[in-house]
């Protein structure tokens, strides 16, 4: 699918695959990506949801309904919080039966480096402030040339408007089946797994865009992974030698990663010893 993104092909196969494997793994949630751009994954995660899922449209995928699910209920429902503004259609506070899909951006670029996004392995990039800035009208031209503006008007695609430490922990999102992440610095990668990541269900996939490119997410990512005693092994792509059709431009250091969060992992906030 030619969508408007930098996202290489390998990493769109990669989302798209994620994002099937939630669905087929009947894994309960909603689908959220958190640094969304010109819109080009979140199209690709929506086409995954319009082809699939009852609730869109679809066929097969899991028959679990209500809030994060996944079912054909006609009826909508309230749930608690706002949608954060910027998005089309229903009001803040409703939201319809079935699973959905959560697009959060600041629509002003990545903010300001920190000391944390600064040095790491030779080639690998610190950014800048205002890196990757666009409109939030770019980005909801280019879901409506996709044929995905009746989402947006039926509330199945919400916008999260707003740098992520002003969006993410309040927004009504309950559970999560896929969580892409391409926020590309520290304080942003940080900021998306604290706000989110224990809202994803267990079995839920987590992605990491960029993981290999930008020292700040990088750090990010093992420091969360290793405060939280995450043990789900991390998955590393692309690896060339496995996959044939990758060009020679598609270097190992612009890797993505992800993992599968695991039934049993520690509770967090850590429980008080008993006594």
């Amino acid at each position: 699918m030619d969508v408007p993104t930098l996202v290489t092909k390998l990493r769109r196969l990669l989302t798209a695959q994620l994002a099937l494997a939630a669905l087929f793994n009947d894994i309960p949630g909603d689908f959220v990506e958190a640094g969304v751009f010109t819109g080009g994954t979140s199209i690709i995660m929506a086409k995954v949801l319009e082809r699939y899922d009852p609730s869109w449209g679809g066929t097969g995928g899991s028959g679990t309904s209500g809030p994060g699910g996944s079912g054909t209920a006609h009826a909508g429902q309230r749930s608690g919080g706002s949608s954060g503004g910027g998005g089309a259609g229903p009001p803040d506070g409703w939201r319809p039966a079935g699973r959905m899909l959560w697009a959060a951006d600041s629509f002003e670029g990545t903010p300001a480096p920190v000391e944390q996004d600064n040095g790491g392995a030779a080639g690998m990039r610190s950014g800048f402030q205002g890196e990757y800035a666009t409109s939030l009208e770019t980005f909801k031209t280019n879901l409506k040339e996709f044929g995905l503006g009746q989402h947006l008007e039926a509330g199945r695609l919400r916008i999260l408007k707003g740098w992520f430490n002003e969006t993410l922990a309040g927004a009504p999102v309950q559970r999560i089946a896929f969580l892409r992440l391409d926020g590309d610095l520290y304080v942003s990668t940080r900021e998306s797994l604290e706000a989110l990541y224990d809202r994803v269900s267990p079995g839920g996939l987590v992605y990491i865009d960029d993981y290999g490119a930008y020292t700040g997410c990088q750090r990010a990512v093992h420091e969360f992974r290793q405060r939280r005693g995450i043990r789900s092994p991390l998955n590393i792509q692309p690896v060339p030698e496995q996959v044939m059709f990758v060009p020679p431009a598609e270097e190992t250091r612009w890797a993505a990663a992800w993992w599968v969060k695991e039934p049993h992992e520690p509770t967090w906030p850590p429980l008080r010893p008993p006594g």
